[in-house]
């Protein structure tokens, strides 16, 4: 696994484009972006959302759904 954050709070390289993206697909977890929100919303196989949330920069919301 990765030491650092792989999503950070802020992009410090230069932009082609603002708001073009819509999910953020990393080996930890899948993110969607909803109304300008980063979104959790599913965790890798054996991935926890606390491993996501120790490796993750940015700000987001748990948006997990239960499986079923």
């Amino acid at each position: 696994m990765w030491s650092f954050s792989v999503i950070v709070g802020r992009c410090t390289f230069p932009l082609t484009g603002r708001e073009m993206v819509t999910r953020v697909y990393t080996d930890l977890a899948v993110f969607h972006i909803v109304d300008s929100e980063l979104r959790l919303t599913e965790c890798a196989p054996g991935v926890t959302p606390a491993a996501v949330r120790e490796r993750t920069g940015a700000p987001y919301v748990d948006d997990l759904q239960a499986e079923g």
